[in-house]
């Protein structure tokens, strides 16, 4: 079977090359006549199938055009760039095969990334980066295989009637902004990532940038960041730097589309984003300094929280006595979000969060230590199913608000010719209520190791994320070779450990033994990928 799989990895990589090529530039010169006409409004969505994927989106394909208008005249014959003009990227192929029931390619996915920095003078310039890609993996297997759903033991009514969305052809702006260099000040405008915190895989000190869990938690750590519209200011009085920032739009993480392989949360019923107004804008301050070798940092957010609170609604309790109609073998889909006796009727709210946070960072020669706290206020939390004053309605409408702290400590260092990081964080709640899902002490341990081996080129590495109360962890091997100076070769694996829960006991079993689950979701999707990449 294996030479099949590689001979339909060939097959389908060079077809969706052909495919991606070909498609990017017909809707480069559908962008030009739709400036041309000035056909800029948004129009209604047409219905949408229950097989479908993510669209190119037309504000999406600016980038595009801008980078193509400079990039292929640079490729003319005796044609050069301005000095002043910087154009850069890189095409990969992600390919993934889940070796686990049903074992198939889940990704050949071809990325063209592109970034262009424009200098008009010394004191300032313009920066826009974005990408696109194709996945062929859909041209050799249903859309069923690739993504079966994470409970085997889920209701028939429930997997036919799913909904069904992939990312196999898309494209998205980046970032895009302008930087202002002065004496004392730097200024950026623009669409941005702003990155405050330090230890490895946790947000302690840094809410600012929503998160795309497409792939889960899988992709590098500045690959599953949403940029945001901001104002950032930097101004420095020594020995002091003050940065300030200011987000009019605001924009919550991103789910892995609905029925994909990755899915893990959705966007709730009747959710609905606070409007684009200054009163709902988000702002943020941060004070550095060095002092005797220790940079310090104190931090201050004031933002939505970016996961909108659960709020929700019973008129009866299934797990206690449910009716007839809300047995898991006759349960008709609409019934969990019509029929309060058989599942919660959704009122979402997004709430207001301040973020009070400080980090440190020591370096002791062969050791950087570091460490940050953060203390939340006005964060909610959901609850079990509860009803101790026996009205028949769900205590406290399914959530509480918990104020809490956040901390973590962490180590850089190099053993016998290691480069290692490790580093621990943990959640402690205030006023804590047995009826919470979150437990009062959430401790979390990460490892990110890297070695050269000797007389190679070869570089291995490996991350580990281990969730200590879930007993959940998650294993991260990579081998890398350069082919070239411009050319890399990666092989590696995405592991996932744990006991996960399934559908029946959290309509069944009794509130108190649900937990909720993170990494051991993905159990029967672990998968080996190797990737090429070729930067310019």
């Amino acid at each position: 079977m294996l030479p099949v799989y590689i001979s339909r990895w060939r097959e389908a990589t060079l077809a969706s090359l052909q495919f991606f090529f070909k498609r990017h530039f017909a809707l480069i010169l559908s962008l030009v006549l739709r400036i041309k006409a000035l056909n800029l409004q948004k129009k209604d969505p047409p219905p949408q199938p229950r097989h479908k994927h993510i669209s190119i989106r037309f504000a999406d394909l600016f980038l595009g055009s801008l980078l193509i208008f400079f990039l292929l005249p640079a490729r003319a014959k005796g044609f050069e760039l301005p000095d002043d003009l910087l154009v850069g990227g890189y095409l990969k192929n992600e390919t993934a095969f889940r070796f686990q029931d049903p074992a198939t390619f889940t990704k050949i996915r071809n990325t063209l990334f592109l970034e262009s920095t424009y200098k008009f003078n010394q004191r300032s310039q313009f920066f826009v980066s974005g990408w696109a890609w194709y996945d062929a993996a859909y041209l050799y297997s249903s859309y069923d295989t690739i993504n079966p759903p994470n409970d085997p033991n889920l209701p028939l009514p429930f997997v036919s009637r799913r909904q069904e969305e992939d990312y196999r052809d898309y494209a998205d702006l980046l970032e895009v902004y302008v930087d202002y260099y002065a004496t004392h000040f730097d200024l950026r405008i623009g669409k941005q990532i702003v990155v405050w915190e330090k230890l490895l895989g946790f947000r302690i000190v840094d809410e600012i940038n929503p998160l795309d869990f497409r792939e889960f938690v899988l992709p590098d750590l500045i690959d599953f960041r949403i940029p945001l519209w901001t104002l950032k200011l930097d101004y420095y009085f020594k020995p002091y730097t003050l940065e300030f920032l200011w987000i009019p739009i605001f924009e919550p993480h991103k789910p892995a589309p609905p029925g994909s392989e990755w899915e893990l949360f959705q966007r709730l019923p009747e959710q609905e984003e606070p409007a684009a107004t200054f009163e709902n804008s988000e702002v943020g301050a941060r004070l550095l300094r060095t002092i005797q070798g220790i940079d310090l940092a104190f931090s201050y957010l004031y933002l939505w929280d970016p996961f909108p609170t659960p709020f929700r609604e019973y008129t009866g309790f299934r797990f206690i006595n449910p009716p007839d109609k809300c047995i898991p073998t006759s349960l008709d889909i609409d019934q969990t979000i019509t029929d309060p006796d058989c599942g919660p009727i959704f009122h979402p709210e997004f709430n207001r969060i301040h973020i009070f946070g400080v980090s440190a960072g020591f370096n002791l020669g062969t050791y950087i230590l570091t460490g940050e706290l953060s203390y939340i206020e006005g964060k909610y939390f959901g609850s079990r199913l509860a009803d101790r004053d026996g009205d028949s309605l769900l205590d406290f409408n399914g959530a509480l608000k918990r104020d809490h702290i956040r901390w973590g400590l962490g180590i850089d260092s190099r053993l016998w010719n290691i480069d290692y990081s490790l580093a621990i964080s943990q959640w402690i709640l205030f006023g804590y209520d047995q009826i919470l899902f979150q437990d009062q002490y959430d401790t979390f341990i990460s490892f990110f190791g890297q070695k050269a081996l000797e007389n190679t080129k070869i570089t291995t590495q490996i991350f580990i994320l281990y969730l200590i109360n879930n007993a959940e962890v998650l294993v991260k091997p990579k081998l890398s070779y350069p082919l070239t100076e411009r050319m890399l070769l990666a092989l590696g694996a995405d592991l996932f450990f744990g006991n996960r829960e399934n559908f029946l006991p959290d309509l069944a079993a009794p509130a108190s033994d649900r937990t909720f689950k993170f990494i051991s979701t993905f159990e029967q999707h672990n998968r080996i990928f190797w990737e090429l990449k070729y930067s310019f």
